[in-house]
């Protein structure tokens, strides 16, 4: 028996089909950002979280992007602030977006090192605005581990991105679960809350909620509330 051939329309109808599915697809991998589930608002503004965070860690990150996905590799050391006298180098680094007051950053980084000397975990938090960032530079100079969660701040190319993304070492992964990092990119990161509280708030609220969940001994699934990390920090 002579099978028939697809028609036209048949295939006009299978593509729209499957262009239907890879919108599905994609809009599912909106949740996704660039390390372990951690979510982002929309395909586009994904792939703009996706951008910003491989380039601040393109040979950091377990996130594994398709080669002709990757961002031109970015290394630009002389945006990080040199060295302290005492051999120290800063935990929080703002590149020219002043997301954080002098003062801010100075509490963020004394959290920071208390918490570092109480659990053993690095926190570090990088304020850019992409594609003005230090890239590959971060690595060698917070001597990124397994250990560290570096908290990047960046409201992506429209300025409408969530603004919270994270890169997080495997070494966390029993304290703080992909739940937590979703739910606290959901509730401090969405452009409406920093818009309303500012993004120092937005910024300030994450890194003291990491914090706090560090130095509990079971760590979180869920972020705390304010009356828990008041009461600890």
């Amino acid at each position: 028996m002579e099978q028939r051939r697809p028609t036209p329309l048949l295939n006009i109808l299978v593509l729209i089909t499957a262009l239907a599915a890879v919108y599905v697809f994609d809009d599912n991998l909106a949740k996704v950002d660039a390390l372990r589930s951690v979510s982002a608002p929309q395909g586009v503004e994904r792939r703009d979280a996706v951008q910003r965070v491989a380039a601040a860690f393109a040979s950091v990150t377990a996130f594994k992007q398709p080669a002709s996905a990757r961002p031109e590799g970015v290394n630009k050391p002389e945006l990080l602030p040199p060295t302290r006298p005492d051999g120290t180098r800063p935990n929080v680094v703002d590149v020219k977006v002043n997301f954080l007051t002098p003062g801010q950053q100075k509490r963020l980084d004394k959290l920071a090192a208390t918490t570092e000397k109480a659990s053993g975990f690095k926190i570090r938090v990088l304020c850019q605005s992409y594609p003005e960032t230090p890239g590959l530079a971060i690595k060698d100079y917070w001597k990124v581990d397994d250990k560290t969660v570096v908290l990047v701040a960046d409201k992506g190319l429209k300025g409408t991105s969530n603004i919270l993304n994270f890169n997080v070492g495997d070494g966390l992964a029993d304290v703080l679960p992909t739940p937590f990092w979703s739910r606290l990119q959901g509730r401090f990161g969405t452009s409406r809350y920093w818009r309303e509280q500012g993004e120092d708030v937005a910024i300030t609220n994450a890194v003291e909620a990491i914090a706090y969940c560090l130095q509990q001994e079971d760590g979180c699934t869920d972020p705390p509330s304010r009356q828990l990390i008041d009461a600890k920090l």
